[in-house]
């Protein structure tokens, strides 16, 4: 199964890009528009891979970061959430989407194409728990915290 790839960019467009590796294999990857945005000016790159292979096919969907590739695999488990959609729903940045899990803020999910009220109903329900959203939650409480401590040390010395 492929997880990571280094190759050459030989076409690309919203949705996908057709690369060439160094062995020479070439390959047509799903991207969504954070990624075409991030990419479409460069020759070569190196992301994350999700290698999806179903009764219908097989397909390949590129992330920015190894957590958009996990988070991505904790969405394609929920029942109704196929590849192309949770691809759709990471469009939505990953920080976001894991700040409208734990806020309960289904409207900001169901703004991603493909997605509708029930949808984002389970989507909450089924990742507020995961470790994924809720280090997330313990990441801002202490990043929340170093700022407000280095806050509090300005307004101290300015006074």
């Amino acid at each position: 199964m492929l997880s990571y790839i280094k190759w050459t960019i030989k076409n690309i467009d919203f949705t996908s890009v057709i690369i060439l590796t160094e062995s020479g294999v070439w390959y047509e990857i799903n991207i969504n528009e954070l990624i075409y945005a991030s990419i479409f000016e460069k020759k070569e790159v190196e992301l994350y891979v999700y290698h999806s292979i179903s009764e219908n096919g097989q397909s390949l969907f590129w992330f920015l970061s190894f957590d958009d590739r996990v988070l991505f695999k904790e969405l394609i488990k929920i029942s109704g959430v196929w590849g192309r959609v949770a691809q759709a729903i990471l469009s939505l940045w990953s920080s976001r989407l894991k700040r409208a899990i734990l806020d309960d803020d289904k409207k900001t999910i169901e703004s991603a194409k493909w997605v509708w009220k029930k949808m984002a109903e389970k989507i909450v329900l089924e990742l507020s728990d995961k470790d994924i959203v809720k280090n997330f939650e313990y990441e801002q409480t202490s990043q929340e915290k170093k700022q407000n401590t280095a806050s509090n040390i300005k307004k101290d010395l300015r006074s």
